[in-house]
């Protein structure tokens, strides 16, 4: 599985993290997390894992943002930030 393919999975779980959260804690241990969260979002158990080997910290904007840089570099892209309005 590429780092890319890796990113992604990340990414696709982070985008509901409500959804990741709950596949997760109904789950008895890694295995079976790994199990529901590939289920969940439709990821191969390598993807599966890859999002589980991920802390939560992951799911603050700043984290979210580093991840989107760091797809744009793997993908061989300039990442840019779109500004957010604060109006």
């Amino acid at each position: 599985m590429s780092v890319l393919d890796q990113l992604n999975a990340i990414k696709t779980a982070l985008a509901e993290p409500r959804r990741l959260v709950d596949a997760i804690s109904d789950a008895d241990d890694d295995e079976q997390a790994i199990d529901a969260v590939s289920r969940e979002f439709q990821l191969s158990p390598q993807a599966a894992r890859a999002v589980m080997d991920q802390q939560f910290r992951l799911l603050t904007r700043a984290a979210l943002a580093a991840l989107q840089r760091d797809i744009a570099r793997a993908q061989g892209e300039e990442y840019q930030e779109t500004p957010r309005n604060n109006a």
